[in-house]
């Protein structure tokens, strides 16, 4: 992961100063993190079988239906396939939870947490190359934030359902991009009682970069 961040930052601080990377960004940032260049069609392995991990750095948001008015989020998962096409996910994220005060009627409008989640992935719909693939996921996770959350009646400990569709893009053997649509829910399971858990329905999107290992 240290590799990944590092290759990353170079690539941004440096690279368009570089011909190289402007005439071939795609193979630059692949020699950067030791990812092949050769791709699916031309003779590659299975993006997607078994014993393939990918690493998946991503960030997005989304949007409250009730208690909130906008949820960022980015991290970091980890995507092992135990099966062709099946993969298990280990997600650790970080939350900023941006409350509307005035609905809410408290004067904690902003908490922040960090998160992990664990869920399942079925890469159900691909392109004859292997090189774009569909899948859908679901799974529950933890999360713990620095205030109530939906304050003021909320809790700082909660727990996060969730649930969605997404593809991944792989433009090289080892790297490409991966893009979904999700639903999450937050809230504390009454733990405290029906009185301290408002909970969070919510939807977004996200986006990143995927890398095989």
């Amino acid at each position: 992961m240290i590799r990944i961040a590092i290759a990353m930052a170079v690539a941004v601080t440096l690279g368009l100063s570089t011909t190289s990377f402007a005439a071939d960004p795609i193979s630059t940032i692949a020699e950067m993190v030791g990812a092949s260049t050769q791709t699916a069609d031309e003779g590659g392995a299975n993006l997607f079988g078994a014993k393939q991990i990918d690493v998946n750095v991503i960030g997005g948001a989304f949007t409250g239906i009730n208690n909130v008015e906008t949820i960022y989020f980015g991290g970091v998962d980890v995507d092992w396939f135990f099966w062709d096409d099946l993969s298990c996910v280990t997600e650790l994220v970080g939350y900023g939870v941006q409350q509307d005060e005035d609905r809410l009627g408290g004067d904690n409008d902003n908490s922040a947490g960090v998160g992990f989640n664990l869920l399942g992935r079925w890469h159900f719909l691909k392109r004859n190359d292997d090189k774009i693939k569909v899948f859908v996921e679901a799974g529950a996770g933890l999360a713990y934030f620095n205030d109530n959350t939906p304050g003021p009646e909320g809790t700082h400990f909660n727990f996060t359902p969730q649930g969605g569709v997404g593809v991944k893009w792989r433009f090289a053997d080892n790297i490409g991009l991966i893009a979904g649509v999700r639903y999450l829910h937050i809230s504390n399971a009454n733990i405290h009682g029906s009185d301290r858990n408002p909970g969070i329905d919510s939807i977004g999107g996200y986006g990143g970069l995927t890398i095989d290992f």
